[in-house]
């Protein structure tokens, strides 16, 4: 016998556009943005501007319960942030609120009150931006020893401009944008204490401390609970250090994710949130994990939209760049 909800629903997702989940990180201009993950104030507006008029803008919450129901309305679209950088609070905070969108921002809770740089930002300061470098950098990544000759040792103005314009899929255009990629690169895949203990032994070559800007820290808890008191918002699990969770350990990533989770429900009763993968990194394992915890969604950086068959632990979500509304507008008519 056919199953005529079943076909009902197979027709309206082949027909369905699906969800856009857009994904932000930094409300900000800062120095260089080799990995695209700021967007201005001012372009923000713009989009929040757009946004509110084409569609109807829901929070997680509201897509997990029509996943749940099997139908996906049309016109509808939410808003997440990754890493919870403190320039969303100053800055993303006012303009959601005052364009009264919802959003969904992903705490990695380990990081939070620690007064500490993201890795990739304080690496990228100690190698893009400090004024004068060793003619040697002698590492130990892991096990094996990383080294290399630094040819251009004082940071001239030129480098400085051609870096600022940057992006990682463009050919690094200095010698230390090359090497930040490359450190980078090797840094990706390991944990918290052996990336720290990497950036340590730049510091001590450099015999530099990198001094964080008023923006570029993770939000404090002040500002966090803040935030999770305001109807607009919630705060979801983006694990505790932000490690790339694919290859890791059942133990491991397990740890990461319920240490989190455990986090926000002690702190602000968040009892089954969401999770998006740092860095978009899963696997089986991770998957085993959210189904044992009962959790309701898992987001990847897949650029694709969410439909009422998508895979509740395989998500996709839309990096939203500096765009102004216009362009903002042609990106989603390209990939919806």
């Amino acid at each position: 016998m056919i199953n005529l909800k079943r076909l009902r629903s197979k027709i309206e997702n082949l027909f369905s556009k699906g969800v856009p989940v857009l994904m932000y990180h930094r409300i900000f201009s800062p120095e260089s943005d080799p990995w695209q993950l700021s967007v201005s104030p001012e372009n923000f507006e713009r989009q929040l501007q757009f946004l509110r008029k084409r569609y109807k803008i829901v929070s997680l919450d509201t897509l997990a319960q029509q996943l749940d129901e099997g139908k996906i309305g049309n016109d509808m679209l939410a808003l997440s942030f990754d890493d919870c950088y403190s320039d969303n609070y100053h800055f993303a905070r006012p303009l959601l609120e005052k364009y009264e969108c919802p959003a969904t921002f992903f705490v990695p809770s380990g990081l939070i009150g620690r007064n500490q740089l993201f890795w990739w930002d304080e690496l990228q300061q100690l190698i893009m931006h400090t004024l004068v470098l060793p003619n040697r950098l002698e590492l130990y990544i892991g096990s094996e020893k990383f080294e290399h000759n630094i040819q251009s040792v004082v940071l001239k103005q030129d480098e400085a401009e051609a870096q600022s314009k940057w992006t990682w899929s463009d050919t690094p255009p200095t010698e230390r944008a090359d090497l930040y990629l490359q450190i980078w690169k090797l840094l990706q895949p390991l944990q918290a204490d052996q990336i720290r203990n990497v950036l340590d032994q730049i510091k001590l070559r450099l015999s530099r401390e990198v001094e964080p800007g008023p923006y570029d820290l993770p939000m404090n808890f002040s500002q966090l609970n803040e935030i999770e008191n305001s109807t607009l918002f919630n705060l979801a699990i983006h694990t505790s250090t932000h490690p790339k969770l694919a290859g890791l350990p059942e133990e491991v990533q397990r740890a990461e994710i319920v240490e989190c989770k455990k986090w926000l429900m002690h702190q602000f009763g968040e009892a089954r949130p969401p999770i998006a993968y740092p860095y978009g990194s899963y696997d089986e394992i991770t998957i085993k994990i959210l189904k044992e915890e009962k959790l309701p969604l898992g987001f990847t950086t897949n650029p694709i939209t969410v439909r009422s068959n998508s895979h509740r632990f395989e998500l996709g979500r839309l990096q939203v760049l500096n765009w102004n509304a216009n362009q903002l507008e042609e990106f989603l008519r390209k990939n919806t």
